[in-house]
């Protein structure tokens, strides 16, 4: 039977075979010319092809698609047997080479088979249709060769054999890189400050996606009642850029200009995108002192007084490092204190600490005054973030009105006829001023003559009337404490016996007269 392969093919299969074993060559010059062949990409690096040199096999190779190594993309050696047996199964290979500077990404192998010659199995497994084995090598990269093992069996006696043809797909892959970048905000601050404090706030800006975000702008309206150091209403800042994955930090300071709980939020848009922050509380509070201060509103002089002050927090945030401060005024004389009080530069000062809301602190002082007067003096609270506070006390001191009535009589006893002097003095033994202080003598009936009457007081000399039994001296309109007037009457003794020589003082504040009985012997 004529065979299926033409006759220039089964030329060309001879030629080959008997090149493979140095049977016959080609004179290039007796060839024909082939087509001229598109230019091909840049040769890879030299000493690539052939790989295979020698062996158990015979090999033959070629360059497609122009048959030169220098100006072709793929590389095929195949290696057959020197000779096999019809009837028994043989091994031979086909070794496929990418002969280019660029991957190939498609490299197809086809043997077109004799007829008599049949392929058993290959490795990798190939395609088989009507005669022709088909192998696709994918990915192939520059000077990377694959091998294919073909076990086959030739039916016949006489020379058969395969004819090889390689083809190959370039691409030209050139990729964008494709990102998404993403925005994120988040906030942070204080739950709670007192009202003196700033206000810190955090605010991190996160890309979390992928790909640059340039003029990310954030923006954060405050809260009626907060501003920035400048009087600003709002907080505003720009970020050039934020690279994927990449968060950038800010912080801003704000000041309370009330008390009260403020929320908001911020927000960062950039390139289309927006994002929100959480939402953010802060409370702002503040303390609040009261004082009050207690104490008795009139005392005597030389007697102490004790106030008692007490300092409250009446506010809703805590009054730090609480100082109270008590100056003695002039006049006064500071005693003592409780609650570690310390008396120096004229004050007394206690450090109360922290006061919590609604918390209070008692502390006394004791003072006193040597002379008429007022002590009078206003105690004052301190404590950070805290207005002043202050309360007022007074006490009058007074003097305690003291009437002192002392006297004698000389000589005691005395003859009828003779003069006998009685000396009276009126004395202010207490602490405050004696008025209008009235000083009656008094003679007794029958016995008694009066002769003459004088005295001595603060005031001048002043002298004594008879009227009737009673003596009359003028009143003493001041009499201070511890000042006294002397008065001496003298009288004659007319009666015998035991005479009683009675006098009374009195003021406008001793109003019960004082009485002083002298009991003098008259004898005949």
């Amino acid at each position: 039977m004529a065979s299926p392969l033409s006759l220039w093919k089964k030329t060309v299969l001879l030629m080959a075979l008997l090149a493979m074993v140095g049977m016959v060559g080609c004179n290039c010059a007796t060839c024909q010319e082939p087509a001229p062949a598109p230019a091909p990409p840049p040769p890879p690096p030299a000493d690539c092809w052939p790989t295979q040199v020698e062996g158990a096999l015979t090999w033959c190779q070629m360059a497609f698609p122009t048959g030169d190594e220098a100006t072709s993309a793929v590389g095929v050696e195949k290696g057959l047997p020197r000779e096999v047996r019809a009837g028994i199964p043989f091994d031979y290979q086909l070794v496929v080479t990418n002969l280019a500077s660029v991957p190939l990404e498609e490299v197809t192998v086809t043997e077109e088979l004799e007829p008599g010659l049949t392929i058993n199995r290959a490795e990798p497994a190939a395609s088989v249709s009507d005669g022709v084995a088909t192998w696709v090598l994918r990915g192939l990269q520059p000077c990377e060769s694959r091998t294919i093992n073909i076990n086959a069996t030739a039916a016949r006696e006489g020379m058969v054999g395969t004819c090889t043809e390689a083809t190959y797909r370039f691409m030209l892959c050139c990729g964008v890189p494709v990102v998404q970048p993403g925005l994120a905000i988040t906030k942070a601050g204080p739950a709670e400050v007192l009202r003196c404090d700033p206000i810190e706030y955090q605010f991190v800006v996160t890309n979390t996606g992928s790909g640059e975000l340039n003029n990310v702008r954030v923006t954060d309206p405050l809260p009626a009642g907060l501003a920035t150091a400048d009087g600003q209403r709002a907080i505003n800042f720009t970020i050039d850029s934020l690279d994927g994955g990449e968060s950038r930090q800010f912080n801003a300071t704000v000041m309370a200009e009330r008390t009260g709980r403020f929320v908001n939020t911020a927000t960062a848009a950039a390139e289309g995108l927006t994002a929100t922050s959480n939402e953010v509380a802060t409370v702002v509070r503040a303390p609040m002192l009261q004082v009050e201060k207690t104490g008795r509103t009139s005392q005597f002089l030389g007697r102490e007084t004790t106030y008692t002050i007490t300092v409250t927090n009446t506010g809703d945030g805590v009054a730090r490092d609480t100082v109270l401060v008590d100056p003695v005024p002039a006049g006064a004389r500071f005693i003592s204190a409780t609650a570690g009080g310390q008396y120096a530069g004229g004050a007394v000062r206690w450090n109360l600490g922290n006061l919590q809301p609604d918390d209070s602190r008692q502390v006394t002082v004791t003072m006193t005054r040597e002379s008429v007067g007022t002590i009078r003096n206003e105690a004052t609270a301190n404590a950070y973030c805290a207005a002043a506070a202050a309360d007022v006390a007074q006490t009058v001191y007074e003097g305690i009105p003291g009437l002192l009535l002392e006297g004698n009589d000389d000589p005691d006893p005395i003859e009828l006829g003779s003069t006998v002097t009685y000396t009276l003095i009126v004395t202010n033994q207490g602490t405050a001023d004696l008025t209008n202080v009235q000083l009656t003598p008094h003679m007794e009936e029958g016995t008694m003559e009066f002769v003459s009457a004088r005295g001595a007081t603060p005031a001048g000399a002043v002298t004594g009337q008879a009227r009737g039994l009673d003596i009359v001296f003028p009143a003493i309109d001041r009499l201070a404490p511890q000042a006294h007037a002397t008065y001496q009457i003298v009288i004659r003794a007319t009666g015998a016996g035991q005479v009683s020589f009675r006098a009374e003082a009195q003021s406008n504040e001793i109003t019960r007269p004082l009485v002083k009985v002298e009991t003098t012997n008259f004898y005949e």
